[in-house]
């Protein structure tokens, strides 16, 4: 089937890039062009404008940028300047929601909110994207001001989501119970994977023949959700009796982890590992891992989680967000419950049948998430929605 298209498209969300002299734009992996852009909202468009945040500091590593995808740089709104950058921003996003037949707001974002307040002003049509709890996001983000600002956007997303049109989630049943919506709300993950047995038989049998032991967590490291301080504590009570190291992948600064990894004694078994994009390279970083930790605060429907189901990684982790559902019960723990955390994965050491045990429920699950099923339901319900204002 050929699938309709509008002449451009808006994507809003507060993720943080920044460009080089010759107009590249890099940013996070997830947003990468081959993995995102190309294969999610180029389907559906001949142009797509991102509207994110401009910052220089970003280090230039993936490159996110590519035929049919112009950058729109907007300024930072939780900030002291968020007023002055708000009418700022304001002033960017209006012509460009304007001049657009459809767009896709990801929220929790402040410039998201900004820019479903310009579209139902303009009476433009829009689609919000729903992938994590706002108050925690914020509330958990380890400054004073986060806190300040959690319950004000809480209740501004839940505001914002309930009068939409057309709503999606990544989860199943988390986001549409902390933010309902009675119009055209629909339910699939943002995650695709394709499938692939010979992993899963290769990382089975390496974790079989483990005798050192290399764990993973994937995040910003100057996103606190995420659970830095909780993995670095099951590492303290691993080294005991095991040979680990634990690996963070993200950018941010890694020297804050290392000090903190002091008072614990285990700094030389901690690293930071380069910043791959989304697919293979991730792919090749999961095979290399293995047990992943996934201690966070609060999260919706973690990709990490999915893609290393889909590799045959172990994964323990805190029960927050969809976590729950998608794993074994046995490897879910409250928030900061590191002890708990650490006598599972020392079980799953001890008695490997049960790693495996795991891994196979675990690849089970990932046939909700392949690309053909993702694909047919996402494709229907855009194509509705997109209707008149396509270009065949």
């Amino acid at each position: 089937m050929k699938l309709k298209k509008v002449s451009n498209l808006n994507f809003v969300f507060d993720f943080r890039f920044c460009i080089d002299k010759d107009g590249n734009a890099y940013g996070p992996g997830q947003f990468s062009y081959n993995n995102l852009w190309k294969t999610k909202y180029l389907t559906m468009c001949n142009n797509l404008n991102v509207i994110a945040r401009l910052d220089e500091s970003v280090k230039k590593e993936i490159c996110i940028s590519g035929k049919s995808v112009n950058f729109i740089a907007t300024y930072n709104m939780a900030s002291i300047n968020i007023i002055k950058n708000a009418k700022k921003n304001y002033k960017i996003l209006y012509p460009v929601l304007e001049n657009g037949e459809l767009t896709i707001v990801r929220l929790p974002s402040l410039q998201g909110l900004l820019a479903c307040r310009i579209l139902q002003k303009l009476k433009k049509k829009y689609v919000i994207e729903v992938v994590g709890s706002a108050f925690e996001s914020y509330w958990y983000h380890d400054k004073f001001k986060g806190k300040l600002m959690a319950p004000i956007i809480e209740l501004a997303t839940k505001r914002t989501i309930k009068k939409a049109k057309n709503v999606t989630y990544v989860t199943n049943e988390y986001l549409q119970k902390k933010y309902p919506n009675k119009y055209n709300a629909i339910s699939f993950s943002d995650v695709k994977i394709d499938l692939d047995e010979t992993a899963i038989d290769a990382n089975k049998k390496k974790f079989l023949q483990a005798r050192k032991y290399k764990l993973g967590l994937v995040g910003p490291l100057n996103v606190m959700y995420k659970g830095h301080k909780t993995a670095i504590k099951i590492l303290s009570l691993l080294c005991k009796d095991y040979d680990c190291e634990l690996h963070f992948l993200g950018s941010g600064d890694f020297c804050m982890w290392k000090n903190y990894a002091k008072k614990y004694g285990v700094s030389e078994y901690l690293f930071q590992d380069d910043i791959r994009s989304s697919g293979e390279e991730m792919n090749e970083w999961y095979d290399s891992i293995n047990i992943l930790l996934i201690p966070s605060l609060t999260e919706g429907m973690p990709r990490v989680c999915i893609e290393a189901m889909a590799r045959g990684i172990p994964i323990v982790s805190s029960n927050v967000g969809e976590l729950e559902f998608l794993l074994n019960h046995k490897n879910t723990f409250s928030k900061k419950d590191y002890k708990g955390m650490a006598k599972r994965i020392k079980n799953l050491f001890t008695d490997k049948t049960e790693a495996i045990k795991d891994i196979d429920i675990n690849y089970k699950k990932c046939y909700l998430f392949s690309n053909f099923a993702l694909n047919e339901k996402r494709n229907d319900y855009y194509q509705k929605i997109i209707g008149d204002d396509a270009n065949e």
